[in-house]
């Protein structure tokens, strides 16, 4: 029988929300028994623009195609995904799911529509809404703040592997060309908005002290201009951490691309580097970490945190870290704090270990087909609204 399933969220925008929505979208389109209709929520920045050109033609267009729900249709289930998090709103469905991340493991009233307290805005309705996020990290988070744990699911991010996949020998090869990579270089990568959770800083710090015995080493940066001021925070507050030593040292060395990639254009970057690293102090899931083991990249990440939920040893590195307690508007929140010099120890090792890199090369797709496509994500979002 035919299930009906109304989204509101983001679209047309490669803010996170809006990709893993859109992933999500296109992989429910593929279920013969799924009625999809779609919903537009407002930007949480009214300044935002929807772009093209982030998705195939097909696919956009088939994103853009999703009806709305026809007036007097009760839909069998609903999921809102935007921010600030509605759980609000009363439902339009039998079953409503909310998601959200809680990159702090806390959720202020100001991340809740009308800067609800959590605890409340979840026993609102007869408590019958879901909340819906990626990681136990982040479930703890919404927990601490007050929500319902028994109605606080973890449904794991995904990729698309036919978008997302390991590079044969000619396809590194053209990739590389396209940056302008050179045969004996390194290239370290790292993908996000540039905000201060990214650490974007200890990467800069940890390249320029690699650079001293591996002069060969290049850093890729690719911000998210059309969203955020990532090339300002890069520019005004990572590269101001350097010294002077330094950062004469590592610039010349450093690549930034601010504008929006298309999915293909992201395979050709990953496909392009050596190494995915990733010193975060809190993050919600971190995909790029995700996106990168689909594409055979080794990772170095921050232990402790939400990515030891999908990654192996087998092709991450994992930076020690401490657990910090601090404040996030008035709620009780958790960050860690990552070892630089253990983070530059690594990024050094992995220069070196080619054992490690050729391991990961076939240990890292097989994880995530394995465990962390969008149809393992949906066919849980689907058991979640559709229990047997």
């Amino acid at each position: 029988m035919t299930k009906s399933i109304l989204i509101s969220g983001w679209r047309g925008i490669p803010h996170s929300y809006a990709m893993v929505n859109q992933y999500q979208c296109l992989e429910l389109q593929r279920r013969e028994d799924v009625q999809l209709y779609f919903e537009d929520r407002p930007f949480a920045d009214p300044t935002w623009q929807k772009v093209s050109g982030i998705f195939s033609e097909d696919e956009e267009i088939a994103i853009a195609g999703i009806p709305p729900c026809p007036d007097g249709v009760v839909p069998d289930a609903e999921l809102r995904i935007a921010f600030p998090f509605d759980l609000v709103s009363p439902p339009r469905a039998a079953c409503t799911a909310v998601f959200g991340t809680s990159e702090y493991k806390a959720v202020p009233p100001a991340h809740v529509a009308h800067k609800t307290p959590l605890e409340r805005a979840h026993r609102l309705h007869d408590g019958s809404m879901m909340i819906v996020t990626p990681s136990e990290w982040s479930r703890e988070g919404f927990v601490r703040s007050g929500a319902d744990a028994r109605r606080v699911a973890v449904i794991p991010h995904g990729v698309d592997p036919t978008s997302f996949r390991p590079p044969t020998t000619i396809e590194r090869s053209n990739a590389r060309q396209k940056y302008k990579v050179g045969e004996k270089e390194f290239v370290f990568l790292n993908v996000g908005a540039m905000t201060g959770n990214k650490k974007v800083e200890m990467i800069l710090n940890g390249f320029a002290s690699v650079l001293r015995t591996k002069p060969t080493a290049k850093l890729v940066l690719k911000g998210m201009d059309a969203l955020y001021p990532s090339k300002k925070m890069f520019m005004t507050t990572a590269l101001q951490t350097l010294s002077a030593e330094d950062a004469q040292l590592a610039l010349p060395r450093v690549v930034y691309i601010g504008g929006s990639l298309a999915s293909h254009e992201m395979l050709h970057l990953y496909h392009a580097a050596d190494c995915y690293v990733s010193p975060y102090s809190a993050e919600g899931f971190n995909l790029p970490v995700l996106e990168a083991a689909a594409c055979g990249l080794p990772s170095i990440c921050t232990g402790g945190g939400p990515t030891d939920e999908f990654t192996t040893e087998d092709f991450t590195m994992r930076i020690r870290s401490e657990a910090v307690s601090n404040e996030l508007d008035g709620e009780v929140a958790t960050s860690l704090r990552p070892d630089q010099a253990h983070l530059i120890r690594l990024m050094n090792r992995i220069v070196d270990d080619d054992d490690f890199r050729t391991m990961a090369r076939e240990a890292a797709p097989a994880h995530v087909n394995a465990h962390f496509t969008w149809r393992h994500a949906v066919d849980k979002l689907l058991a979640l609204f559709f229990p047997l």
